[in-house]
């Protein structure tokens, strides 16, 4: 999970201006990069697109990986946000604290 991050840290370092489109979220987002990759390369790669999926996050841990580093400098045109879905023991209300710290963040 580290060096996913750490990934994710120096992608954003090395492409900064190049990311238009950010895919942030668990592993419905990091599918893009297996099962959804042919259309992911066709449809939105070409739009300049980073995908930070991670499977079995949390909302707690996209918003570790955004104090720390991920997206520090990045001025994406679009987030597309998927989170919470393993979040599923906490309560609604944690959930959408969860989210919100993140999008007040981003």
């Amino acid at each position: 999970w580290l060096r996913t991050h750490e990934g994710f840290v120096n992608n954003t370092k090395s492409k900064r201006d190049e990311i238009n489109v950010l895919f942030y979220g668990d592993s419905i987002t990091e599918g893009w990069n297996g099962a959804g990759k042919p259309v992911y390369d066709k449809e939105y790669a070409p739009l300049g697109t980073a995908n930070y999926g991670i499977f079995g996050d949390k909302t707690e841990h996209v918003l570790w990986r955004i104090i720390n580093g991920e997206v520090e400098g990045l001025h994406p045109k679009v987030i597309v946000l998927k989170i919470g879905t393993n979040n599923e023991e906490d309560t609604v209300d944690n959930i959408v604290r969860g989210i919100t710290a993140i999008v007040q963040e981003l």
